[in-house]
């Protein structure tokens, strides 16, 4: 019968569990994401008697608080030195701020408001009415 070597490392052990620990609140997180997602897509098929599709922006404030989750836990990974952790809600955070500014970006596009800052006033009747 062979034996187990018994000297293994006890933080080593700690270091795989919170890396799975970390990678499950990127699965968590990646599932509210889409179910947010599916929230609106479903939303916008249902439209009202205006035939305009729901805003966008509760949409956008759920995934506001996403992103907050995801910063609040990557500053903890930090503290607790936690690689995994970071590394782990760093992506999150990259994947939900581009949601978050593609989202506001749609939503005034159909809104018809100007989407970049640096448009010429001629282009655009509301920003020559301001500039004059």
């Amino acid at each position: 019968m062979s034996e187990r070597p018994t000297d293994q490392d006890p933080q080593q052990d700690e270091q795989k569990s919170s890396g799975f620990a970390a990678y499950a609140l990127v699965i968590l997180e990646l599932a509210g994401l889409l179910l947010t997602y599916g929230a609106w897509a479903r939303s916008g098929l249902n439209y009202g008697s205006d035939g305009r599709a729901d805003p966008m922006g509760p949409y956008l404030g759920v995934v506001g608080v996403l992103l907050m989750v995801a910063l609040a836990l990557c500053a903890y990974g930090t503290w607790a030195h936690k690689r995994a952790l970071v590394r782990g809600q760093l992506v999150m955070a990259g994947l939900l701020m581009l949601v978050l500014l593609g989202g506001a970006a749609v939503q005034d596009h159909g809104n018809g408001r100007p989407v970049s800052a640096g448009c010429h006033p001629y282009e655009h009747p509301e920003v020559a009415d301001s500039c004059s």
